[in-house]
């Protein structure tokens, strides 16, 4: 027996002209998308058991992620793998199934799967699929739009290797909900607070945080000298909240140290013209929320520097530049 991951996932665009299958051909992969609106599905085929075809979870994920950058479109995704509930009587199965949920009834059902989360099934077994849900999206897009940007992501091998990594995920569901703002303004902002998740945090140097340590102990000597619930206790002790505040560094710099790290691991060349671009949309990003406006040149030019400087820098955690989309 054979298994297949199948993997669903969301497009915040409309799919259209899907009707049937799409075969992909990466090199050494047996992959295929499949309709299941709203969701497309794409299957991985050719695992000699059920845990093997779960292991490709990360690499399915990292895959269709990678595609989202490299295609800008937002995609969406769940992570937890879902497990086929088999039926002790396929065909008083497939009858409940009609009866329930007015599915066709189709020969015997073997199995039933959550169609929304992804699972490793048996290729030799029919398994239905019960979705629960909907999207609202806006724009749309052929289907077959998706299958060259799949292929891409999954001839890179290690597309599945930051598949633990928390703040990733966490940037690529700002991504995805990047397309679904309407205004500028709500994009713009949206990409900045991606790369402020990506930046982790960082503290300063050596010498500041020795002068940091010296005024807190300072702070709290301080602190002695009055009655716990006093006004001045809260004040010093807000003050001593602050000054500790201060050990990591801003969060400009982090967005700038971390793409200089980060990008000129792939690329040299990219690596200070994207942190530029990252800091200049981070400040334009301060003087909209501290004044409330922006100059729509100023707006339209914060979006577009994000835009650019989180495309390289989403390709770099996934391990590929620029010139690696371009081959």
């Amino acid at each position: 027996m054979t298994y297949r991951l199948r993997f669903p996932f969301r497009s915040t665009h409309e799919i259209t002209n899907f009707a049937s299958s799409i075969a992909l051909s990466p090199s050494g992969i047996q992959a295929f998308l499949e309709p299941h609106l709203p969701y497309v599905v794409l299957n991985l085929e050719g695992f000699e058991s059920e845990s093997a075809a779960a292991e490709a979870l990360p690499f399915a994920w990292g895959a269709v992620m990678l595609a989202s950058v490299l295609s800008g479109w937002g995609f969406k995704a769940e992570t937890t793998l879902d497990r086929v509930t088999y039926a002790d009587d396929p065909e008083r199965a497939a009858q409940k199934l009609h009866e329930n949920f007015g599915l066709p009834i189709s020969g015997p059902v073997h199995g039933l799967v959550n169609g929304n989360l992804p699972a490793a099934v048996p290729v030799d077994k029919n398994i239905r699929y019960v979705t629960a849900g909907d999207v609202t999206v806006h724009q749309s897009i052929p289907a077959s739009r998706i299958a060259p940007y799949l292929e891409r992501a999954l001839s890179h091998r290690d597309v599945g290797r930051v598949f633990e990594d928390k703040r990733l995920k966490l940037a690529l569901e700002l991504w995805s909900d990047y397309h679904r703002e309407h205004s500028l303004q709500a994009k713009f902002l949206t990409l900045v607070m991606v790369l402020e998740v990506l930046a982790p945090p960082t503290t300063k140097h050596g010498v500041a945080q020795a002068i940091i340590d010296r005024w807190d102990t300072e702070l709290t000597s301080e602190l002695r000298h009055y009655a716990e619930d006093s006004e001045e206790c809260e004040a010093i002790e807000s003050l001593r909240r602050e000054v500790l505040f201060r050990k990591e560094r801003s969060i400009r710099s982090r967005i700038r140290q971390h793409i200089l790290e980060i990008v000129g691991a792939v690329s040299c060349d990219d690596a200070h013209p994207t942190a530029q671009m990252a800091v200049r949309a981070y400040d334009l990003r301060g003087s909209l929320l501290h004044t409330g406006t922006l100059a729509p040149t100023e707006l339209s030019d914060g979006h577009g520097a994000a835009l650019k400087a989180l495309r390289t820098v989403l390709l770099a955690s996934f391990g590929v530049s620029e010139r690696w989309v371009g081959k």
